[in-house]
């Protein structure tokens, strides 16, 4: 019977050997059978429970037609209300009938036909042997898969940590930078605090000072516009007495009608020097002369 076993089956010699005491006993004591589903249950394995299903299965089928269109609905009802409580439950059932159907015996017979309970022993245990061992690889996919996304979610974890990691490095940077761009702008504030102060205290002293000029130049202006006023003084008294003199002289001269032409002509030839508007004074001077010095000789015009 080992060839015909599963290699997850057969690795096992304990399991294999209890499945052989099953094969070799009587259909009608399930012993074996129960004793399997103890040895199981003491390993805490999950497929004690489909060993324990198929020997009521055994126990409710042992008795039927092996032809499942001959059973009643009240058996098959059972049958199916027992056996298919769960989904891989009803895949046992399945297979159960399947594979009745294909080593019964074309001759009508019972279950207690030799040959019929054969091939139904063997089919029994060829399918549980097959459903539990679909359970094994869909328990060993679903714990790879469960693996798998561990993996996945560990990866995934840690790259969020790192990215975590990463961005929380980076906020303290961009902390201290906030830290360093404050601190320094303190400083500079203060420090542009301190040349504006300097800045504006300069900027007095030398208002200060230009008011000061200012004063000085206003008074030094004062004083050159009182010594103009003095020059001017002086310059008319130094020209009052030059004009004096030369009135006095061309006065003197003016005894002859020759004398008098000289010194109208000389006294006209400066006179046409000056500006009237500037030296209105020597012009009217000039002017007073020459009329002191042609007055007499009007008179004398006058008197003939």
């Amino acid at each position: 019977m080992t060839e015909f076993l599963p290699q997850w089956i057969n690795a096992d010699a304990d399991l294999v050997n209890m499945l052989e005491a099953c094969f070799a006993a009587n259909p009608d004591e399930l012993t074996p059978q129960l004793a399997l589903a103890d040895m199981l249950a003491e390993r805490e394995d999950p497929r004690e429970c489909w060993v324990r299903a198929g020997c009521e299965l055994w126990t409710v089928c042992r008795d039927l037609t092996p032809n499942p269109r001959d059973w009643d609905s009240d058996a098959a009802r059972t049958i199916y209300d027992d056996a298919t409580a769960t989904d891989l439950g009803k895949r046992v059932m399945c297979l159960f009938g399947c594979l009745v159907w294909w080593f019964s015996h074309p001759e009508p017979g019972t279950m207690r036909d030799a040959r019929l309970q054969a091939s139904f022993q063997w089919a029994w245990w060829w399918a549980l042997g097959f459903v539990l061992r679909e359970q094994v690889s869909e328990a060993r996919e679903l714990a790879e898969t469960a693996f798998r996304d561990a993996d996945v979610a560990s990866a995934r974890t840690q790259a969020a940590a790192a990215r975590a990691a990463t961005e929380a490095a980076r906020a303290a940077t961009e902390t201290r930078r906030l830290i360093e761009l404050k601190q320094k702008g303190t400083s500079i504030l203060a420090t542009q605090h301190g040349e504006l102060a300097n800045a504006i205290q300069r900027a007095e002293t030398i208002e200060m000072q230009t008011k000061l000029k200012r004063q000085e130049a206003e008074t030094v202006s004062i004083k050159a516009m009182a010594l103009g006023y003095q020059a001017q003084a002086i310059d008319s008294q130094l020209w009052m007495i030059s004009f004096t003199e030369l009135g006095r002289v061309h006065i003197s001269g003016c005894n002859t009608p020759f004398g008098q032409q000289r010194s109208v002509i000389s006294l006209l030839a400066e006179a046409s020097q000056l500006d009237p508007k500037e030296d209105w004074l020597r012009v009217w001077g000039f002017a007073h002369i020459i009329w002191e010095i042609c007055e007499p000789w009007v008179k004398r015009l006058a008197q003939l």
